[in-house]
């Protein structure tokens, strides 16, 4: 499985996360899991997006 990394930092645009779709279909097409995206905050702890009303934990 390969991991990918996402590095965040507050007030990220949440179309940053939208890639991550990418590697939801490729493990979902292939039957089993081929990626593990995980999100990271540059800061430690949860992180407030571009919308403010949600939060990521990191």
């Amino acid at each position: 499985m390969h991991r990918v990394g996402y590095l965040l930092c507050e007030g990220f645009h949440v179309m940053a996360l939208a890639s991550q779709s990418e590697f939801e279909i490729a493990s979902l097409l292939s039957g089993r899991p081929v990626h593990a995206p995980r999100n990271f905050s540059v800061a430690g702890g949860k992180l407030r997006s571009s919308l403010r009303d949600s939060e990521v934990p990191a």
